[in-house]
């Protein structure tokens, strides 16, 4: 049935869209919409982020909700004014920046930087020793039939990644 021309056209696009995208009255984690929503409801942010770290000679940079900002060379408060600064941006947007230990980091230059697993400032990207030693085992304990922290699928999605990571340019 065209759409073209009918004054329901809008109505129905925005209902097929909801029909596709939500389930169960939720938008399902780690749908292949995911990315796609993310980084519609977050591009003024980008935007926002992106002349932030500019103006300070930084870099920005967004996978999902991992947010990173760098910089070259850290004048004094460089990273307390940073972390301030996304803080207010997050917050006049609906968020809050999750400030627990574990989550938010300021890494200077002798630390290994990682950025979703993958490490950035060893001269070349890599994955740390410990999920590299992790992985071997898990494919030791499936070659000798015992079971294993992952599924032979999930072992080849991180084959899958390591391969990525090792092709990828820094």
């Amino acid at each position: 049935m065209p759409l073209e021309g009918t004054a329901d056209a809008p109505r129905l696009i925005e209902d097929r869209l909801l029909e596709i995208l939500f389930f169960r009255g939720g938008l399902p984690q780690g749908a292949p919409s995911s990315p796609l929503l993310s980084n519609l409801l977050m591009r003024d942010l980008d935007i926002e982020l992106s002349s932030y770290a500019k103006r300070y000679n930084g870099v920005y940079t967004r996978y999902a909700d991992d947010i990173s900002v760098s910089f070259v060379s850290e004048d004094k408060g460089t990273a307390r004014k940073t972390i301030q600064a996304v803080d207010d941006m997050l917050v006049r947007r609906g968020f809050s920046l999750n400030r627990k230990r574990q989550k938010l980091h300021v890494l200077r230059r002798h630390q290994a930087q990682r950025i979703c697993g993958v490490t950035i400032n060893s001269g070349k990207l890599s994955i740390s020793r410990r999920k590299r030693r992790e992985l071997r085992a898990v494919k030791h304990h499936l070659l000798l039939g015992k079971n294993a922290t992952l599924t032979l699928a999930q072992l080849e999605g991180w084959d899958c990644f390591l391969d990525m990571v090792a092709k990828a340019k820094k």
